[in-house]
């Protein structure tokens, strides 16, 4: 992995030359200077995330949630864990890494199935899933955006964001979230447990990293911790969203604006794309 990122020559099928203005970060902003999160929901069936120092970039370290950056505690499933202190690093080096991407041009961006959470974008679930994210992302030092899919079927999710689809990539490049910038897709990769190896309850991250176009990566290949383990049953392993978990019983809240530890997340609810598009570019010209 760290040979991956660092390496000078660019790989097969890149461009030539120096940085192209159409496609390099626009940005280095650093974590600090970050303001509270933004988090959106989008047709009823995605969660997303985004913070002011996620420049527009053309290179993106995209990587799974459950059993490949974090795994419980517990040992419970993730998608059973109401307290976010359960959620732990999926091992020592995932943090580090993540700093050394950010500080070489790589905008980090999560992609997971949250099914749990389904159409209830305001509910308890939905809220475990921002509160768990946005802790992740202060405790890693990283500004990250995050595309959570929620629903699951064609009826329900008919533009894909569920993974192995490649809605939540598609959104994820638009200029909603990369402010016209073009992705190289020859410098971004995807990194997922769900690699269908013997033991993995689908190849759907890897299935997701080829509709996206991007090279895949477990993370035993991505994160070298010495003595680190595959997570498994025992830690937390096992389906993301716990297909045909129970549906989270507070399915509404009173406000769109909630509280998060560390600040104030707005959600922005709008089934329209171009109006979708005009707030999030608000949004990330909004200054605290």
């Amino acid at each position: 992995m760290e040979n991956f990122f660092k390496r000078k020559d660019p790989p097969p099928g890149a461009p030539a030359g120096g940085p192209n203005p159409k496609t390099a970060c626009t940005s280095s902003t650093s974590p600090s200077s970050s303001s509270a999160p933004r988090w959106s929901t989008h047709h009823d069936a995605l969660l997303a995330r985004t913070e002011a120092a996620c420049a527009p970039c053309a290179k993106i370290a995209a990587f799974d949630l459950d059993d490949t950056l974090q795994k419980t505690r517990s040992g419970q499933k993730g998608y059973m864990v109401t307290d976010v202190n359960d959620f732990v690093d999926w091992s020592a080096d995932v943090a580090p890494t993540l700093r050394r991407l950010h500080a070489t041009g790589y905008k980090i961006v999560i992609f997971s199935n949250q099914g749990g959470v389904k159409g209830a974008m305001t509910g308890k679930r939905a809220d475990v899933v921002r509160r768990r994210i946005d802790a992740f992302a202060r405790a890693a030092g990283v500004p990250l955006q995050a595309f959570c899919a929620t629903q699951k079927g064609v009826d329900k999710d008919p533009r894909s964001y569920r993974k192995p689809g490649a809605g939540m990539w598609k959104l994820a490049t638009s200029a909603a979230f990369n402010g016209g910038v073009e992705v190289n897709v020859a410098e971004c990769f995807f990194v997922g447990d769900a690699a269908g190896r013997a033991g993995d309850f689908s190849a759907s991250d890897k299935e997701f990293a080829a509709g996206a176009g991007v090279r895949f990566m477990t993370p035993e290949e991505a994160f070298n911790a010495p003595g680190c383990a595959p997570a498994g049953p025992g830690d937390g392993g096992g389906r993301e969203d716990g297909e045909g978990a129970a549906e989270d019983a507070n399915t509404k809240m009173e406000s769109a604006v909630c509280a998060k530890e560390g600040g104030e997340g707005v959600i922005v609810i709008d089934d329209d794309d171009d109006e979708v598009d005009k707030k999030m570019a608000s949004l990330r010209d909004d200054t605290p």
